[in-house]
C-alpha cells in the first residue's frame, strides 16, 4: 500500500478534520468552487474528514475557521478515501493478487465496508477498494456495539484509531493497539 501510494497517488493530496456535519462541509466546499474536495468519512458524531488537493483543503480550512467551525489538517501522504487514488488502488490490487492471501481465521469487521469479511470475499479487491471508499467509523462502532461487541483492536495505526474508537464507544469497551507504541487513550 505504501509503495502504491508513493508511486501512483497524485502529488499534493491531504486530509482535513472538520467539526461540522457532512452537508455543511460539502456545501461550503462547493460554494468556494473546491471541485476536488470530497467527503472521506465520519470519525464520530462531531467530527468528519474531508479529502482532496492540499491547496483546496487549505482554502476550506480557512473558510470554515472564519465561520468558527473547527478544521485541522492531518499529516497524510495523500488524499485517502478519494477517487483520485483509483490508479494507486489498481496498482496495489495487482501487487496483492501476487500474494498468497487467505481469509482471516478470526472474525474481522471492516469499518469501511461496514460488514464482516467472509470466506468468499475477494480480499485483494476489498483491501484495494478501501483507498477510494469513504468510511463511517461511528456507524460501524454503533453497529458492532448493538451486536454485542465489547473488544476492539487497532492494527498498526499510530493509535489514532484506538483513540477514536474509545471516544465513540464509551468507557466499558476494551480497545487495544497492535503494532503501535502509543497507548489507546
Amino acid at each position: 500500500r505504501i509503495r502504491a501510494v508513493a508511486e501512483f497517488a497524485p502529488a499534493g493530496g491531504g486530509l482535513l478534520i472538520v467539526s461540522c456535519d457532512r452537508r455543511t462541509a460539502e456545501i461550503e466546499a462547493s460554494l468556494l468552487g473546491l471541485d476536488q474536495v470530497v467527503f472521506a468519512g465520519r470519525n464520530h458524531n462531531s467530527q468528519l474528514v474531508m479529502s482532496g488537493p492540499s491547496e483546496q483543503l487549505r482554502r476550506l480550512k480557512g473558510h470554515l475557521q472564519s465561520m468558527q467551525i473547527g478544521a485541522t489538517s492531518i499529516d497524510s501522504p495523500t488524499s485517502f478515501h478519494h477517487p483520485r487514488l483509483r490508479t494507486a488502488a489498481s496498482h496495489w490490487l495487482q501487487e496483492l493478487r501476487g500474494l498468497q492471501l487467505r481469509t482471516p481465521s478470526l472474525t474481522v469487521y471492516s469499518p469501511i465496508s461496514q460488514r464482516l469479511i467472509t470466506s468468499t470475499d475477494d480480499i485483494p479487491a476489498l483491501l484495494a477498494s478501501q483507498l477510494t471508499m469513504p468510511f463511517d467509523l461511528q456507524g460501524a462502532i454503533t453497529e458492532l456495539l448493538r451486536a454485542g461487541v465489547t473488544s476492539f483492536v487497532d492494527c498498526g495505526s499510530s493509535g489514532m484509531l484506538a483513540r477514536l474508537v474509545s471516544k465513540s464507544a464509551g468507557e466499558d469497551i476494551d480497545v487495544r493497539c497492535v503494532g503501535s507504541q502509543r497507548p489507546a487513550s
